[in-house]
């Protein structure tokens, strides 16, 4: 579930997960969430403009005393952009269907 929050200067996105794992395992959530967090930044970027700080919160429901926060720069949001232009372009690459097909050996 997703809360969101736009403020003058400021975007807010509280995004509340019910993945079940241990505690000792709370870093190695939060980077399994990275890149659905980097894209969240990057749409809120492009939908509500490029002026305005973006803050990223995860909440495990599991461990409610536990919260990640992450706050993207400017810089962060254009490498993310680039990193997901480029992942489009190899999947709209004429050699796409080559590449899928050997990877899968079919």
């Amino acid at each position: 579930m997703l809360l969101c929050a736009a403020m003058p200067n400021s975007f807010y996105l509280n995004d509340f997960k019910t993945d079940e794992f241990d505690q000792n395992e709370f870093s190695k959530k939060v980077s399994a969430h990275s890149t659905q967090m980097e894209f969240h930044a990057v749409l809120i970027k492009n939908y509500f403009g490029a002026g305005k700080n973006i803050e990223l919160i995860l909440f495990f429901v599991r461990y409610p005393d536990r919260v990640f926060t992450k706050t993207f720069s400017k810089d962060e949001i254009n490498e993310a952009e680039k990193k997901f232009s480029r992942f489009i372009d190899q999947l709209t690459d004429n050699n796409f269907q080559k590449k899928f097909s050997t990877l899968f050996n079919l």
